[in-house]
């Protein structure tokens, strides 16, 4: 840690078109030594609201300095297994049908989720449990920068499986009500504690959630930055 500001870049690329920079995903290791790292390409200083919009999934290879396409640049990547088995995508090349879509890269097989109707910015920002068993994911609406704002986000998880089926839908307001709190427009999942405990964003303050019960408890103040893992 003490020498990685002169590590010198594994792979370097500027985008001087689109502004598109390499986003690290996960590093893959066996044992003490690295084997890859999965990354996508996420625009660089575009701000607005909704869901980020990510390009493609790869992976580089640490030993060959291959790299191998699981997604390509035209698939908007929100989320990738613990496993690295599979990944979600948000499809929104049908105009006004936004859908998410789990991609198993063994089986090739899809599985699609229903974004609610009024999320007309789609649904992104997926987080799947350690166990593989849920999903959780955000939508948003509406925008901040008109005279009367309507800009609201809702959490949704599903339970994965052969016929997937949600489990919880719980907008801003629901969550302001919860909190007892007025001011919660925008709620977001930063990722997950256990099988069951989700770690949200509500604007600068992280709580925890418990899916099956929807109830929320303390966690700290601030903004969340990285896991760390021992």
């Amino acid at each position: 840690m003490e020498s990685i500001g002169n590590s010198p870049a594994i792979i370097s690329h500027f985008d001087e078109k689109f502004l598109f920079v390499y986003n690290p995903l996960a590093v893959e290791v066996i044992g003490s030594s690295i084997t890859g790292v999965w990354y996508t390409r996420t625009p660089w200083g575009v701000g607005g609201e909704g869901i980020l919009r990510n390009h493609g999934l790869y992976f580089y290879d640490y030993t060959s300095g291959a790299i191998k396409e699981y997604l390509n640049d035209n698939q908007n990547f929100q989320g990738l297994f613990p496993d690295h088995s599979k990944a979600a995508i948000m499809d929104d090349s049908v105009a006004d049908k936004p859908v998410l879509k789990v991609q198993d890269f063994k089986t090739s097989q899809m599985t699609s989720l229903g974004v609610e109707p009024s999320s007309d910015h789609g649904g992104g920002a997926v987080q799947f449990s350690p166990d593989n068993h849920y999903m959780v994911w955000m939508e948003a609406s509406g925008t901040t920068m008109s005279d009367t704002p309507n800009y609201h986000t809702r959490l949704r998880v599903a339970q994965l499986g052969a016929t997937p089926r949600l489990v919880l839908d719980l907008t801003d307001e629901a969550a302001s009500k919860a909190l007892g709190s007025p001011e919660v427009y925008s709620i977001s999942p930063v990722g997950w504690l256990n099988g069951q405990t989700l770690l949200v964003n509500t604007q600068g303050v992280l709580k925890k959630l418990d899916v099956n019960s929807g109830k929320f408890t303390a966690f700290c103040p601030g903004s969340f930055v990285a896991y760390a893992y021992q």
